[in-house]
């Protein structure tokens, strides 16, 4: 008997960052940890904590991207070193 996998990702799931996924990796290896140790050790703020990361991403996604002015680039481009790029 073979079972057919879900594939598609839920579209409510928010887009995370690198760090959002390395942050709710930490917390569910960490809650991994805690059910390992058994099951009167309370892993509620860990749960919690990945809740918020997935929070502030719905949040992120629903707020629009600012476009930059003229085109340009918000770093300095006028050729001259800065202060700690003088020559000796």
């Amino acid at each position: 008997m073979t079972v057919a996998r879900n594939t598609e990702q839920d579209p409510d799931y928010p887009q995370l960052t690198a760090r959002e996924h390395a942050q709710v990796a930490w917390a569910v290896a960490r809650m991994a940890k805690r059910c390992a140790a058994g099951e009167q050790v309370d892993r509620a703020d860990l749960e919690r904590k990945v809740d918020r990361i997935i929070h502030g991403a719905r949040q992120r996604r629903e707020v629009p991207v600012a476009t930059s002015r003229g085109g340009r680039s918000s770093a300095k481009t006028s050729g001259r070193p800065g202060p700690f790029l003088s020559p000796l």
